[in-house]
């Protein structure tokens, strides 16, 4: 939890952590009931070969344990930029030892407002370029106000709680030469989605393309922000419902085109005696044409495969199906972003660009698909003239196959007689022995 108050002259800001590792140290509950906050030390330990951020903590000399691994860095940076810090110990066990400290830093620092009453509070991709240690750095966002989101930047860099540690460490050395230049703006007519898939594709370009050292990477990945975070999630409850509705009607296609394969007798269905849930439906056809292995109580249907369009429509089939897999596919990679891929990094997630461009890619790709509705999944006559085609077929259907099925093919005529069971014409294999 913290607790920023600020003054004229000064910002005081107040933490709170664990000490820990007493008993690697020997250090028991007697020497911990004499520890006040008065005397206790942080001295960084960049030497460290397990944390290169550690923090050892000393009291009257003895080194009794370290700032827990999660804090330790931001202890660190509190300790170099802190002018004087205050501690008070709240509670403490034989594992633990919880603290507040007060870290005061002098507010050297105005927000600089002059330089950033020229940018417009606009949708669009903006750039902070600075200095740090002679090397000009430049951090690449995105916003739909720009100017909002600079004057945030500024004031979580004033506050020392910015999560960046370039830009931070930047601001407390040099905060004059920080620069912010709008490098491209969202263009006209796009809606909402549209928009936000623009910033995102666009922040990347600009960051890969970077003509200075960037501060946005880390190991080569993406910082996840909270910003991006949000506006991450805000995008995938948009697409949730145009993921379905997409999938809703690639079935619809993939279920008329088994009922015309049906009616067109390339595959018999099976009549008589047949219980209802043996009988061949249209979603299960594509099966039954893939099938070429059968066991000894399987009902096998009768497959003309030399009709003149079984080919055509087995392909058509094929390709549905693998549409309708690779919507699940993508759909389950957009439910998973970015919680399945995002890496820890210390305080920081990040994201690497590859699997950001793919998510992108599949939000443009479905944000063009046009959204269905109920007329486009009505049940109209599959043969007949192209007027009265199903929209699920003249979709799917390339116009060779349409013309040959509007030159009137007949339909198969279904006889109702029992199916016979495969083999029925031979001799049981278990009466051979009995000879």
């Amino acid at each position: 939890m913290v607790d920023t108050s600020q003054s004229k002259s000064e910002i005081i800001r107040s933490v709170k952590f664990n000490i820990v590792g007493f008993k690697h140290r020997g250090a028991d509950m007697s020497f911990l009931e004499n520890i006040n906050g008065i005397n206790i030390q942080f001295l960084p330990e960049p030497e460290n070969e397990y944390d290169p951020n550690a923090v050892k903590c000393i009291f009257e000399g003895y080194h009794f344990g370290y700032i827990e691994k999660h804090n330790a860095a931001e202890v660190q940076k509190l300790i170099k930029n802190s002018i004087n810090f205050v501690i008070k110990v709240i509670s403490f066990d034989e594992y633990k030892m919880l603290l507040s400290v007060d870290f005061k830093f002098l507010q050297k620092h105005k927000l600089a407002n002059s330089s950033i009453n020229s940018l417009k509070a606009i949708p669009g991709i903006y750039s902070i370029t600075f200095s740090l240690n002679g090397t000009e750095f430049m951090y690449v966002g995105q916003s739909v106000n720009v100017k909002s989101r600079i004057l945030q930047h500024q004031s979580q860099l004033e506050s020392l709680t910015h999560q960046n540690d370039y830009l931070q460490q930047a601001w407390g050395e040099n905060s004059q030469s920080f620069e912010y230049k709008i490098l491209e703006t969202v263009p006209v007519g796009l809606n909402e989605l549209q928009q936000q898939i623009f910033l995102f594709q666009r922040e990347v370009y600009w960051i890969e393309n970077c003509f200075l050292a960037s501060a946005n990477k880390i190991s080569g990945d993406l910082v996840l922000t909270k910003e991006s975070k949000l506006e991450l999630s805000l995008i995938k409850k948009s697409m949730k419902t145009k993921f379905n509705n997409y999938r809703k009607f690639k079935l619809h296609q993939k279920e008329m085109l088994g009922k015309l394969i049906i009616e067109l007798g390339i595959i018999d269905i099976w009549v008589g005696r047949v219980p209802p849930e043996d009988m061949i439906k249209p979603t299960n056809v594509l099966t039954w044409l893939n099938k070429t292995r059968y066991g000894y109580l399987d009902r096998i249907p009768r497959i003309d495969r030399k009709h003149v369009l079984y080919e055509k429509l087995h392909s058509a089939l094929r390709l549905l199906q693998g549409k309708i897999a690779n919507i699940s596919i993508e759909k389950r990679f957009l439910e998973t972003f970015p919680e399945g891929i995002r890496k820890k990094r210390s305080k920081f997630e990040t994201i690497d660009q590859k699997s950001l461009s793919k998510f992108l890619n599949i939000l443009e790709k479905y944000d063009q698909i046009r959204t269905f509705h109920e007329d486009d999944f009505q049940q109209k006559n599959v043969l007949g003239s192209a007027t009265k085609y199903d929209i699920c077929l003249t979709k799917i259907l390339d116009s060779k196959t349409l013309a040959t099925l509007n030159k009137g093919i007949p339909l198969k005529k279904v006889e109702q007689k029992q199916v016979p069971t495969p083999r029925d014409n031979k001799e049981p294999w278990w009466k051979s022995f009995l000879k």
